[in-house]
């Protein structure tokens, strides 16, 4: 059982890095550079999917805490946009 749902994240993550690098190849006209900028992503989308996954649902959504659960997402959305614009600033535009 835990091999098949490890299975789906990892041809979900992947999948994802694939549909962006398509979709941002003709921008970059280098599918090296559209590679790089997802995966560079990468690491603040897995924070935000797996803490909303195991943490948040599980604490507040489940147990019918819908305004709790909102707005820590929220917060935690907000936190990781601001982590890929500085990842954008000083990563990839430096």
């Amino acid at each position: 059982m835990i091999e098949k749902s490890v299975k789906g994240h990892l041809i979900f993550w992947i999948a994802l890095v694939l549909i962006g690098t398509a979709s941002l190849s003709p921008y970059y006209q280098s599918l090296f550079k559209a590679t790089m900028h997802r995966l560079v992503f990468l690491p603040v989308w897995w924070s935000v999917t797996y803490v909303n996954l195991f943490i948040l649902l599980p604490a507040y959504f489940d147990k019918k805490k819908y305004v709790h659960y909102g707005t820590l997402l929220i917060s935690i959305i907000i936190v990781a946009t601001i982590a890929q614009r500085w990842l954008c600033i000083n990563v990839i535009y430096p």
